[in-house]
């Protein structure tokens, strides 16, 4: 399964980001610095955890898997530039 092969065991922690870019017009832009703290403090607090992220926006899936590498897990999909 997509969860076995990419995350690992169910006992391994996971957490999940949905970062809002293009498609964000109705209300603000969460500030991507803030999804970047919290994925920090877990990471820390969870050794060989994982980021699932689902994101629209190349910057933020560039910039959080520079931070992050291979902590970061997301489908391939259309992404916009």
């Amino acid at each position: 399964s997509f969860y076995r092969t990419y995350l690992g065991s169910s006992k391994q922690p996971v957490m999940g980001l949905h970062m809002r870019g293009t498609d964000k017009f109705v209300h603000p832009k969460v500030d991507p610095e803030r999804y970047v703290l919290r994925a920090k403090n877990f990471v820390e607090k969870n050794k060989g955890g994982k980021l699932f992220l689902a994101t629209d926006d190349t910057s933020y899936f560039n910039m959080m898997k520079n931070t992050f590498n291979s902590s970061v897990i997301s489908r391939p999909t259309l992404r916009t530039k």
